[in-house]
């Protein structure tokens, strides 16, 4: 309590500074015992720290007013406080002079300061006030002074805490009774979490539990963070806390995520706890929530032997499992410091062929996390080394993904069969698990062992060399193939190790097998060599690297593509480049006679082609069936592409195919599938010539009315040079044409651009009005009729779209479609004996191309009935 001070007279104080300086010169032991109450903590375990620790106390002057008051000497204080210093001056390390006078429990001194109008209720910078100190130092009687003065029993500090809480945490029973004969159980409304009440269970102080329970505090709620008051006891193993709990009614099946008490007690082993619980009835078999783990699982997890063993002897499952479908005994295989638990489970009889989720049993566990010592108390206690479990891998297989050197070679000289295949669908034997891993040690060990190289290891005929190369595993293949692998051995499908390579565009690898003289043109199964399939998955590191060790650049598909074509055909444009580059021919063909440029047009490959015609290829080559990339570009509907070629120079005139009777030119191609924009390019291009026919005399004109092309003709008849007057062979106009097949919009496009004569006769004899009224629509005979009386307005022009939408079977003289149930004419010779003609048009003496030819007459079977 408060102290007098001594008397000074006139020698003490001679020569010093001022009163404070005495008080320092008169008890240095005042620092020392200030320095052991500051250094207390407040209940979440960080310093009080009410003044400032970072200030440099060298550098900034002490308060003598608070040294004095920390000392207890009120008269000194009052002394000082006369002479005019604040009540409210602070100190670089003690604070004010209230709070030095709080920490060190001196109440005359604290009296005085608050009289003359030291604050009580100043938050501090960890929050506390004035009585939070003096409730933690447990001076009743200087807390009694301050609640008089005013200080807020009820205010928090930052960890919201109240002086309550500090009074429970200091274990101090007069100082709760004191502060809740105060009012202080008037914060149980406020404290949801009951915070008091869990810190005195947390610290032992059972009287402090039972009088907080007397004043309305309820032992069923939970704190903060989700603890009940009987998990929060048993955890801190306060014996004689949870009997009082558990006699009090608090349930013993009440959780904190999932964990009744005795999990907490299985965990922490504390057999004492366990017992009790045990004793009172709590459920030996609960599991924790999402985790499923019951107490005996915690106890083997956490390596509490004493507390297993006693939850077994009460009934507990020795082979439940968790969340991961692992027992006890999985659990402690999979933890190397729970080599003991492992030997008690075994003493205990745990199943030692259990099989865990994952398809391990607890051998392979072991053996997959490197564990030497449980691997090897294992097998001494006679696991199984070759057992699958019934699921998938066997322990060596598990030890050889895994890296585990040791493992393997215990495992080996144990008795595992090192040929013994995973049961899954890559049913890999330990040597095709190392290979495919990169464990290259393990891969040496299991080669000493004898393990066969040669090995297929799946369902596709891999060997180990194959997953090797597949996996990138350079270092493996290397040893593979010094150990003596066969560098050119196929799987399932023709599959070398370099088309593997080749595939996963791995340079190094390929180079390294071409030093062992891996053989470049072995073809696949789908007659690739590996430059092709590195060609056609667009690898160019492994097409540089095959060239480079000496692959032609030329060979792809034997029989079928060149690499360079394979290279068109998929549009891969850098790897073009660099084939090129690297000697390929540009004019080489495939077996169908195409050159890469033919294939780039043919795919729609716009900068494929634009490289090829940069690089000198033949823009108007031509394919076995005589079809040119113009022609080609031209009927796939390649706008782009056509433009391209045409500023190169292509040549879109009629082209033969060899040996045939018929021929189109590019713009009939164009054409016949309905591509305007192609047919804009390539009629602008030949604007003002002759338009090109073909074998029958027809136009594009005459072409665009057979197919319905309704947009091409409208086009068409723009450019004067293609006229709507032209003839074919057989004397027909686009006009004649378009009235026989029933394009209507058609023929009002032609008859208002033409204005013809209906009764003009082609080379058949008859006239457009004969045909008019004999094959007509009633609809076209009614349009005809409308136009003659000069009705230009009857009906209206469709909005460009096409009518026909392509050509059926029709009869090559009139074009009008010959329909299946129809009898017709056939020439063998004609239009590469594709020539027919309806019986109409032969009885009014129509012929094929050559008079001189049978035709041959089917009825609607179709059946042949006999030669004309």
């Amino acid at each position: 309590m408060s102290s007098t001070p001594p008397s000074i007279d006139d020698s003490q104080v001679q020569g010093l500074g001022g009163p404070a300086e005495q008080v320092m010169l008169l008890e240095p032991q005042a620092d020392e015992q200030l320095s052991s109450r500051l250094a207390n903590t407040d209940s979440s375990g960080s310093d009080t720290c009410l003044p400032d620790r970072n200030i440099d106390t060298q550098s900034v002057p002490r308060s003598r007013l608070v040294l004095a008051a920390s000392n207890g000497h009120t008269e000194i204080v009052k002394q000082l406080l006369d002479e005019g210093v604040s009540v409210h001056e602070r100190d670089p390390e003690l604070g004010k002079a209230i709070q030095a006078a709080t920490m060190s429990c001196h109440t005359d001194t604290m009296r005085l300061l608050c009289e003359v109008g030291a604050s009580v209720d100043d938050d501090y910078p960890c929050g506390d006030t004035i009585l939070h100190l003096a409730a933690k130092m447990g001076d009743k009687e200087l807390v009694t002074l301050l609640i008089k003065l005013g200080a807020p029993f009820l205010k928090r500090n930052n960890n919201n805490d109240t002086p309550l809480t500090y009074a429970v945490v200091a274990g101090s029973l007069k100082m709760v009774v004191c502060l809740l004969e105060h009012g202080a159980d008037a914060e149980l409304s406020n404290d949801e979490y009951q915070r008091p009440l869990f810190r005195a269970v947390s610290y032992g102080h059972l009287r402090i539990i039972e009088t907080l329970v007397k004043h309305g505090w309820e032992l069923d709620g939970k704190d903060e963070i989700g603890r009940t008051a009987l998990c929060v006891a048993a955890s801190y193993r306060h014996l004689d806390i949870v009997r009082y709990l558990i006699d009090s009614g608090v349930s013993l099946e009440d959780t904190m995520d999932g964990m009744t008490a005795l999990h907490h007690a299985a965990l922490c082993g504390y057999l004492d706890i366990t017992d009790l619980l045990i004793e009172k009835g709590a459920n030996i078999e609960a599991v924790d929530g999402d985790e499923l783990r019951t107490p005996f699982y915690l106890a083997i997890e956490y390596c509490n032997p004493l507390v297993a063993k006693r939850l077994l002897e009460k009934g507990a499952n020795i082979a439940a499992r968790n969340s991961n479908g692992y027992s006890a005994l999985h659990l402690a295989a999979s933890r190397e410091q729970c080599l003991d638990m492992v030997e008690f489970l075994l003493e205990q009889r745990a199943d030692k062929e259990d099989v865990a989720a994952d398809g391990l049993t607890a051998l392979g566990i072991a053996a997959a996390k490197g564990h030497l010592k449980t691997l090897r108390l294992l097998m001494v206690s006679g696991a199984r080394v070759d057992s699958y479990g019934g699921v998938n891998s066997t322990a060596l297989h598990a030890a050889a993904r895994r890296g585990q050197l040791e493992v393997v070679q215990a495992l080996l000289d144990g008795g595992a069969d090192i040929e013994l295949a995973r049961n899954t669908e890559r049913p890999y034997t330990a040597l095709g698990i190392a290979a495919s891993s990169g464990r290259l040690d393990v891969v040496k060990l299991l080669l000493e062992r004898g393990a066969d190289l040669a090995a297929r290891q799946d369902q596709d005929g891999f060997t180990p060399l194959h997953i090797a190369c597949r996996d990138d595993m350079i270092d493996v293949v290397k040893l593979l193939l010094e150990k003596g692998a066969q560098v050119d051995v196929l799987d399932n499908d023709g599959w070398t190790p370099l088309h593997v390579a080749a595939r996963n565009d791995n340079d190094a690898i390929i180079r390294l097998l071409m030093e062992y003289w891996a053989d470049p043109y072995i073809t696949c199964d789908d007659n690739l060599t590996p430059l092709a399939y590195a060609v056609r998955h667009d690898q160019r590191l492994a097409v540089k690297a095959l060239i480079e060790c000496g692959a032609d650049c030329n060979i792809g598909s034997p029989g079928e593509f060149t690499a360079l074509s394979l290279a068109a055909r998929h549009g891969y444009s850098q790897t073009l480049e660099l084939l090129i580059e690297l000697g390929a021919n540009i004019e080489l063909l495939d077996a169908r006679g195409e050159s890469p440029l033919i294939t780039a047009a043919n795919y729609g490959h716009l900068e494929t082609a634009e490289i090829l015609l940069q690089k000198g290829a033949h823009v108007n080559w031509e394919d076995y069936d005589g079809w040119t990339p113009l022609a080609i570009a031209a009927r796939r509907g390649y706008g782009e592409l056509v433009r391209l070629l045409l500023e190169r120079g292509a040549d879109q005139s009629i082209k033969k195919k060899q040996g045939a009777s018929c021929s189109f030119s590019v713009i009939h191609r164009a054409i016949c599938v309905g591509h305007v924009d192609v047919v804009r390019q390539l009629s602008d291009a030949t604007d003002g010539q002759k338009p090109p026919m073909d074998t029958l005399g027809r136009s594009p004109l005459c072409f665009a009315v057979s197919h319905g092309r309704q947009a091409v003709v409208k086009l068409l008849l723009e450019r004067e040079s293609y006229q709507a007057s032209l003839q074919d062979i057989y004397g027909s106009t686009p006009l004649g044409i378009a009235i026989r097949i029933g394009y209507e919009s058609v023929a009002r496009l032609l008859f208002n651009a033409t204005k013809p004569s209906l009764d003009a006769e082609d080379l058949l004899g008859k006239s457009l009005r004969w045909w008019l009224s004999t094959v007509a629509t009633p609809s076209m005979q009614e349009l005809f009729e409308n136009l003659e009386k000069g009705a230009d307005d009857v009906g209206s022009e469709s909005d460009g779209n096409d009518e026909g939408g392509g050509m059926r079977a029709h009869c090559d003289i009139c074009l009008m479609r010959i329909m299946r149930d129809q009898p017709r004419y056939h020439c063998d010779a004609c239009l590469e004996a594709d020539f027919d003609a309806c019986v109409r048009c032969i009885d009014l003496g129509g012929t094929c191309l050559d008079v001189s030819h049978e035709l041959i007459y089917y009825d609607s079977s179709p059946r042949k009935l006999g030669i004309v």
